[in-house]
């Protein structure tokens, strides 16, 4: 076979008589005549009208459709001047690549040094890796992709497209068998075409989870983000995953934010476990950011971590940020056990942090035991408190509770000793009218029996 370039023309001109191959041949007897290519087909092989108009052929004469394994088949082009390369290169690839993809000496390589005279279209190695995809060939689809990338092929301005179904399974292949690098180099270049591919962008964000690569993984989410290119929650669950697993809990929080500002509602566990740790690792705020946003997303479901979180708020003192999650979580319908919290703080001697949320619950009328806040005006009376016993007293016995009337007089008497005498003869007053009001209920439960 002799391919040469006219030198008036700047056209492909072929001068071929016959080339036999023992799978396969080429045909053109004259050239005015059509040339004719016969294929038997070691594995599965599609041809369809499509197929050839992407390959630029005018005119095509012979059997389209799904040819099994072992069929033989002879096509017929007419293929113009214009587009004699493009046929060329379709024969010498259909015939004989596919059906020796792994074969030193009948690979594309060693044809392509035979014909360099002919331009070769990006859309032929697509028909290749396609078909070879297809067919389970995935290594030969790779040997194929190597050869484009050597040749620098698709970095022509000049050259057309490839289409989705010719790059998209070798992208998911390499990116599913730790190459994920090749395939955003194919990609890339790709992308300089304007080609915004959702599923390729994915695999490669995948991929690179996979394989560690984070801060490439990122970057390819970064280009989606600035392209509006939809985005997939298995990846970005991934690539979260991926943040935890390397103990990178600020990462896997700025990504799970990412996440759900590409429109994805991240699974109850994912948020547990971003939560988890950013708490373990000492950030308790931005655990704390997390669990706000998880329950503003409506996920209410095993709210331990969500208790600790909060109680490790009150124990760092961030006690107005601490009361406004006690508030959202009670206004989505997870009420926190406040006696348990209560009786932590006491405990963990952050009384005044005890105090304040003590006087939340009394203005939202939680149902908090009085035996709980009791034991909070003890821990004040022992800090020789004075004003906040005597504002969570008037509050108690505004609801009628019961407190210890020794630590009510030892209060008065503070209220007394620190100048306070307006206090201590308003909290007398409650204390008598409190008194008188149980007695009077005695009595008519007596009258009553």
């Amino acid at each position: 076979m002799d391919v040469s370039l006219n030198p008036i023309t700047q056209q492909a001109q072929v001068n071929i008589l016959d080339i036999w191959d023992t799978h396969s041949s080429i045909f053109f007897p004259h050239a005015n005549q059509m040339p004719v290519c016969k294929v038997k087909f070691p594995i599965p092989f599609k041809i369809t009208p499509k197929t050839m108009s992407k390959l630029a052929v005018n005119q095509v004469q012979g059997p389209f459709g799904e040819f099994e394994e072992g069929e033989q088949v002879r096509i017929c082009l007419r293929a113009s001047n214009s587009s004699v390369r493009w046929a060329l290169c379709f024969l010498i690839s259909a015939s004989i690549f596919i059906l020796h993809p792994l074969a030193n000496l009948l690979n594309l390589r060693a044809f392509s040094w035979q014909f360099k005279h002919v331009l070769v279209d990006p859309r032929q190695y697509g028909v290749l890796m396609e078909s070879l995809c297809a067919g389970g060939k995935y290594d030969g689809a790779v040997q194929v992709l190597d050869e484009l990338l050597e040749k620098g092929t698709l970095l022509s301005p000049k050259s057309p497209v490839m289409e989705a179904p010719a790059y998209n399974p070798v992208i998911e292949y390499l990116c599913d068998n730790g190459n994920t690098n090749k395939a955003e180099t194919f990609f890339r270049q790709l992308m300089k075409k304007g080609v915004d591919d959702k599923s390729a962008f994915n695999s490669l964000i995948r991929g690179h989870a996979k394989e560690g690569a984070l801060e490439a993984a990122k970057e390819i989410l970064a280009i989606m983000t600035r392209r509006g290119v939809p985005t997939d929650p298995h990846s970005h669950a991934l690539l979260i995953d991926s943040f935890l697993k390397k103990n990178e809990p600020a990462d896997a929080k700025t990504a799970l934010d990412s996440m759900m500002e590409h429109g994805h509602l991240p699974r109850p566990a994912l948020f547990q476990s971003v939560m988890a740790a950013l708490f373990n690792d000492g950030r308790v705020q931005t655990a704390s950011r997390v669990m706000k946003s998880m329950i503003e997303k409506g996920i209410t479901e095993n709210m331990d971590m969500a208790h600790k979180i909060v109680e490790a708020l009150f124990m760092r003192c961030h006690v107005e940020e601490a009361i406004g999650r006690v508030n959202l979580m009670v206004e989505n319908g997870c009420m926190p056990d406040l006696d348990k919290l209560l009786a932590a703080l006491c405990e963990k001697d952050k009384v005044m942090e005890a105090q304040k949320l003590a006087d939340f619950a009394l203005d939202r009328d939680f149902e908090v035991s009085f035996s709980t806040y009791d034991r909070v005006l003890e821990a004040l009376y022992t800090e020789e408190k004075t004003l906040p016993p005597y504002s969570m007293l008037c509050k108690i016995k505004h609801k009628g509770g019961v407190v210890d009337q020794k630590g009510c007089d030892a209060l008065m008497d503070s209220l007394k000793a620190g100048g306070y005498s307006k206090q201590a003869d308003i909290l007398s007053r409650i204390l008598v009218e409190n008194g008188s009001s149980i007695s009077k209920r005695g009595k008519k439960s007596a009258m009553g029996a």
